[in-house]
């Protein structure tokens, strides 16, 4: 096991490698800047709170003037220039992300628990489901999280505490910090 990768019995924390990440802001309440990163990316624009998966990318809900867009670490570039040339001309900001962020994939029985732990989202069944993208808080830390299936959930961070963010994770699963809200931990 790596230094990237944790794992007690029902839990499991992995860091997400080879993720490259691009952040466009723009004023996407406008329908033809929406159709434009559609048309680049070949995805629907998420709507509130959620996450559009495609082949190739998802394209992440951040706020009304945001998005972020996950695809494959070496496509990130191509990417980011192919918005690039469809937004020219209009008021924007495409930028690589990549490196400013750190990713953890959550999984097993009991991953609900510890994102309920540290954020005051809803994290339970009936309002955090596939398809959500949710901007909260860990502790006191910005972070952004969504399901990639049932037994599964990325945690999205600022690089800069990423350290703190995946230490805080390794702690929460430990048996003896361990509670059970919606399952049998």
């Amino acid at each position: 096991m790596s230094d990237s990768e944790v794992s007690k019995p029902g839990v499991h924390i992995k860091e997400v490698e080879n993720l490259g990440m691009i952040s466009v802001k723009a004023d996407f309440t406008n329908r033809s800047i929406r159709a434009l990163v559609e048309a680049t990316l070949d995805l629907k624009y998420p709507s509130v709170g959620r996450i559009t998966l495609g082949k190739k990318a998802k394209v992440c809900w951040m706020s009304t003037d945001e998005c972020l867009i996950m695809t494959d670490l070496p496509n990130t570039e191509k990417l980011a220039y192919k918005i690039n040339r469809k937004l020219k001309g209009q008021h924007y900001l495409c930028v690589d992300m990549s490196d400013s962020r750190s990713c953890f994939e959550i999984s097993g029985d009991g991953w609900r628990e510890i994102l309920a732990k540290g954020s005051p989202a809803d994290i339970s069944p009936e309002h955090f489901t596939i398809g959500m993208f949710r901007r909260t808080r860990l502790g006191n830390l910005a972070v952004a999280c969504w399901i990639t299936n049932t037994d599964s959930a990325r945690l999205l961070c600022m690089r800069s505490v990423g350290d703190f963010v995946e230490k805080w994770l390794q702690n929460a699963i430990q048996e003896s910090s361990r509670v059970s809200f919606f399952s049998d931990v």
